[in-house]
């Protein structure tokens, strides 16, 4: 299991650490290294806080995400702002919560892109 440290040395320049246990990613974001991302953070369990806003993750991200919103125990925060999920990575996002999240997620934003705003309503 990779600590947070070291899951933002992978991601080299793009993230950062402040405050401890916040992972904050900014830039565009490969699937790849989504994938990356995601499988060190399924099971960590210093991580508090993580944003991936502005990371121009698509609709595929929800999927992705949705394992950590389903097995991470330690997360509170997922912040997804200005991103391309839309009404497909939503939902899978939403059935993670739903079916497996074990409470410890408190926020998860999706705010800020049309597509997922218009696709829900």
């Amino acid at each position: 299991m990779a600590s947070v440290e070291q899951v933002v040395g992978r991601l080299g320049a793009t993230a950062g650490l402040n405050p401890p246990g916040a992972l904050r990613c900014t830039g565009p974001m490969s699937q790849s290294q989504l994938q990356s991302l995601v499988d060190d953070l399924v099971d960590d369990s210093t991580a508090e806080s993580l944003d991936l806003s502005g990371c121009d993750l698509g609709d595929a991200a929800g999927d992705v995400l949705s394992r950590v919103v389903a097995f991470n125990t330690s997360l509170h925060s997922i912040f997804l702002r200005n991103n391309g999920i839309g009404s497909n990575g939503a939902q899978c996002l939403a059935n993670a919560l739903q079916s497996y999240n074990s409470g410890a997620l408190r926020t998860l934003d999706l705010q800020g892109r049309q597509r997922l705003q218009t696709s829900l309503f």
